[in-house]
């Protein structure tokens, strides 16, 4: 059975899991491509583009970069130019 809940004036569908499963895919799928935009944009340093992200420390943000697209930002950096 599909229950419907009403939120922010939508019907959203949920069923067990489902919607949150999608919503946490849509969250990690857009960080990610503000991650490769902002990476891209070589006008900004590397703190920069953590701070923009929200990182409070480059270290996490590093590990981020890694754990998301198998490279250390700077070497990402490196393989786009």
């Amino acid at each position: 059975m599909v229950k419907r809940t009403l939120y922010d004036g939508r019907s959203i569908r949920m069923s067990t899991g489902s919607c949150a499963d999608r919503a946490s895919q849509w969250i990690q799928y857009y960080a990610a491509f503000e991650l490769v935009s902002l990476l891209n944009d070589t006008s900004k340093t590397l703190t920069e583009v953590s701070d923009l992200m929200n990182f409070e420390n480059i270290s996490h943000f590093s590990r981020y970069v890694k754990k998301t697209l198998g490279k250390t930002p700077s070497a990402y950096r490196q393989k786009q130019s």
